[in-house]
């Protein structure tokens, strides 16, 4: 999402509430059981019964992002439209950062998008951290992250690092990984098979800009029910 110029410049009171708002989640984050090398069924197991209290808060939460090393750790929502979350947190309060949430056209076999704020250099909440990939040193450094559902644990492999505009070919249902190479600004052949993840927020280095990281999910765990 975007703001323009006033974003740079919106008053810190905002970003602070902003900030504020954002931490109220920090207690459902599974980043610890990750970190602490549990099996992919046990870090389901202990962020499903998470989830199911998250979900009491609204049921548009369909589950939670978290990439290591990043400050990215957040409950994931979708949406009626591409507009609501954009100035609202997952429990509906008015937020500048808004939340993080899945394109209003849902989750997709071909490329599965996922809207986040930057909130500019002031903070490092929401999306921001995504642009850190911009270094090589950062992007060589950290190639995985994890999507939680309902019914399954999706690792991320992150592969491209790409500076774009708005509703360009990374949006597409059928953006291809020849089409994501020639556009990117780091680039590594993914390490695994699976579906399109493509993170996308706002970037200062054009007008217009956007910073997208490009993933290849792979479903490591699958509830069988």
């Amino acid at each position: 999402g975007t703001f323009g110029v006033y974003k740079i410049y919106s008053e810190k009171s905002e970003v602070q509430q902003a900030e504020g708002l954002a931490a109220a989640y920090t207690d459902y984050s599974p980043a610890v059981s990750f970190d602490n090398t549990k099996t992919y069924e046990e870090i389901f197991y202990d962020f499903s019964a998470k989830l199911k209290r998250l979900k009491k808060i609204n049921n548009h939460i369909v589950g939670w992002i978290y990439i290591p090393l990043t400050n990215i750790d957040y409950p994931v929502v979708k949406g009626e439209d591409n507009s609501y979350y954009l100035t609202h947190t997952p429990d509906g309060s008015y937020s500048a950062a808004g939340s993080i949430f899945v394109d209003a056209r849902g989750f997709n076999e071909d490329n599965t998008i996922i809207y986040g704020h930057n909130m500019g250099s002031s903070s490092n909440i929401m999306f921001h951290d995504i642009t850190n990939f911009s270094q090589s040193e950062f992007f060589n450094n950290v190639q995985w992250g994890y999507f939680i559902t309902d019914n399954v644990i999706v690792r991320l492999n992150i592969f491209a690092y790409s500076l774009t505009k708005p509703l360009s070919g990374f949006y597409s249902d059928n953006v291809a990984l020849d089409f994501i190479k020639e556009n990117s600004v780091n680039y590594r052949e993914p390490a695994v098979q699976g579906t399109m993840y493509t993170l996308s927020t706002c970037a200062y280095d054009f007008d217009d800009a956007r910073a997208v990281l490009s993933c290849i999910g792979e479903k490591v765990y699958v509830l069988n029910n």
